[in-house]
């Protein structure tokens, strides 16, 4: 918001300030390797973070992630249940999202499975991409810098 508002106020318009603020805050934020990678286009075009990954870990405590389990406990009760809901990631998640993981992937699906009878698998799925970082604008683009970089998260947590 700030950067679109300095860009209009400097002639420019509120969009392209937005989203060169937006590159300045994921360039700087803790998952550097993954921001590095999509802007530059290296790395491999399918991560998977288990539960040591720092960013899993700070997925963990995202009030959404927590809501969704919650609402999966309160709903089924057998082992081999699994729900999926989708989570839209909106420009007020942006500037006030708990995390650097969360600001940087922006939307997910999150998946929850019964993984025994005292534990539950959960996994965050993501596509980070151009279309994500200018709010569903512009295409993802499918080669070479910030060509989309599927992540997936996932951990498992005990039922309490």
């Amino acid at each position: 918001t700030v950067g679109g508002t300095a860009s209009e106020i400097g002639g420019g318009t509120f969009a392209n300030g937005a989203v060169s603020a937006a590159f300045v805050h994921l360039f700087n934020a803790e998952g550097t390797r993954l921001i590095r990678d999509w802007i530059t286009g290296n790395g491999s075009k399918m991560r998977v973070y288990g539960p040591e990954s720092e960013m899993t870990q700070e997925l963990r405590t995202d009030p959404a992630i927590r809501h969704h389990e919650e609402l999966f406990l309160n709903t089924h009760s057998s082992i081999g249940s699994r729900a999926y809901y989708p989570t839209e990631f909106g420009i007020t998640d942006f500037l006030f999202a708990n995390t650097d993981t969360l600001q940087n992937i922006g939307s997910y699906g999150l998946s929850v499975y019964y993984a025994g009878s005292n534990e539950l698998t959960i996994v965050v799925s993501n596509t980070m991409g151009f279309n994500s970082l200018t709010a569903g604008l512009l295409p993802n683009i499918q080669s070479g810098p910030m060509s989309s970089i599927e992540t997936w998260f996932w951990w498992k947590e005990p039922i309490k």
